[in-house]
């Protein structure tokens, strides 16, 4: 009896496991990089929608008045409440708190203003609790506060960043917000966390979901190969074995699920192993379809993000001047009145109200006129560039100043009549470019404002003054 060194039935096992565990490398690798792409911006946009929503409900104010001092408001109980309830209400937070950074050594480099307590927390860990105005004396390693001070100067603006090494209480992926006075000045700094872990634990039960699906797939149909090649077809099994071995070697580490191919061998048997090896084929394709398919879904959800951030963007903007529309100052009016109701507001209003609009169309045409508007609204938004500015009417512009161009208010509606008078005593210009506009401005008073239509009807009353003055001026 002849014996094999390498018997039939062996070599065509060994192949199966090799091919199979392939597929379960290249299939992972690329279910892995799109799964971690997408749970990370589903991570970066959940902590964003968080921490502006706990950014909502912070009187800045009060708690950098409470930081300077070390004494907790009543604002500070209220606000410690809100955040209790906002850690006890998503279970997957780790930390909510807000901190100064102090430096970017490795001990005492930060001091807690407040932090999210768990009821837990309350009535098992109290005395290991931190409060107002404690010092964390090794709890961030330096690159970790290396981060928070380069997140400090990112106003207005969510980043992230993951440890690297573990802290006192692990790895954390973090969200972070400065937050600023009414003055502009950055006092602290707020975080999110969630645990590292959890994203792995995801990312992990997602890859051993997937790697059963190819093992068990992939099993099937080698055991059926084993099975049948009982019979003596060694010529077609080595062919049928030099493929696999071929996808094997081409598809390892491969992330691009379109490079994914699977060359058929040429196998006319009519038999077993002609199914077998249409059987491969198939699956191969089907996992192959399956790759693209999670990676088209999330192409499809980040092309989905931004379409509807672009119509949010779209319905608040005046299709024609690129600022913002009636629907977007109206809401902002609305925050504004919040502002007034808590105390905080110190805001002013301009009106910009545009001359000879209807003799430019009349004369010159509609697009004349567009262009005519265009232009005048550009020297209102380069005059107040850190201001929101609206197109409220055909020819009527509104501005509203809040911290530095409120500082500046003043100095700013000179620098804005002077731009106006200037165009339009340039005779050099063209007829639609020799732009006119009447302003008027007023500032928000807190003895007698009770909301934000009484500050606009003084600056609309303003401007309709010095427009009449204007008119008066030209006869």
């Amino acid at each position: 009896m002849i014996t094999n060194e390498r018997p039939l039935n062996r070599s065509i096992t060994i192949g199966c496991l090799i091919f199979i565990a392939a597929l379960c490398i290249v299939i992972s690798i690329v279910n892995y990089v799109a799964f971690y792409r997408g749970l990370y911006e589903r991570n970066n946009i959940y902590l964003t929608d968080i921490i502006r929503y706990v950014d909502q409900h912070i009187d800045k104010d009060d708690l950098a008045e409470c930081a300077r001092t070390g004494e907790e408001s009543e604002t500070y109980h209220q606000l410690q409440t809100f955040l209790d309830s906002v850690v006890d209400t998503f279970s997957n937070i780790s930390y909510l708190y807000i901190i100064t950074p102090l430096n970017t050594t490795d001990y005492d480099n930060a001091s807690i203003i407040i932090n999210g307590i768990t009821k837990e927390e309350y009535e098992g860990e109290y005395d290991e609790l931190y409060f107002l105005g404690d010092i964390l004396h090794d709890s961030f390693p330096a690159r970790t506060m290396v981060a928070f001070f380069e997140a400090m100067n990112h106003i207005d603006e969510v980043t992230f960043d993951q440890d690297t090494e573990p802290t006192e209480w692990g790895l954390d992926y973090t969200g972070m917000l400065p937050l600023q006075d009414s003055k502009g000045e950055t006092f602290a700094l707020l975080c999110v966390d969630i645990s590292v872990a959890s994203i792995h634990a995801a990312l992990f039960t997602h890859n051993i979901v997937n790697i059963l699906l190819v093992v068990c797939t992939g099993t099937l149909f080698s055991l059926s190969f084993i099975l049948w090649s009982r019979t003596h077809i060694t010529n077609p099994i080595a062919a049928l074995e030099e493929s696999v071995t071929a996808f094997a070697e081409t598809s390892h580490g491969q992330v691009n699920p379109e490079k994914l191919i699977y060359n058929e061998p040429d196998i006319h048997t009519k038999n077993e192993v002609e199914s077998l090896s249409n059987a491969v084929t198939q699956m191969t394709g089907d996992l192959k379809d399956y790759a693209i398919g999670i990676v088209a879904a999330e192409k499809q959800i980040t092309s989905l993000q931004r379409d509807v951030a672009q119509l949010d963007t779209l319905a608040y903007q005046d299709a024609l001047t690129r600022v913002k529309n009636k629907t977007a100052y109206d809401k902002a009016i609305a925050l504004l009145n919040i502002k007034i109701s808590d105390g905080t507001a110190a805001f002013g209003i301009v009106m910009i109200d545009l001359n000879n609009l209807k003799l430019i169309n009349d004369t010159y045409g509609h697009e004349r006129g567009n262009d005519y508007l265009t232009g005048a609204c550009n020297i209102i938004c380069e005059v107040y560039e850190h201001s929101p500015v609206f197109r409220i009417g055909g020819d009527e512009f509104a501005v509203l100043l809040e911290g530095r161009d409120y500082r500046d208010r003043n100095l700013l509606i000179d620098r804005l009549n002077g731009q106006f008078v200037k165009a339009m005593h340039d005779e050099g210009r063209e007829p639609w470019k020799r732009y006119s506009a009447a302003a008027g401005m007023s500032e928000y008073a807190q003895a007698t404002d009770a909301d934000a239509e009484s500050v606009f009807k003084r600056a609309d009353k303003s401007m309709y003054q010095n427009k009449v003055a204007m008119k008066k001026n030209e006869c």
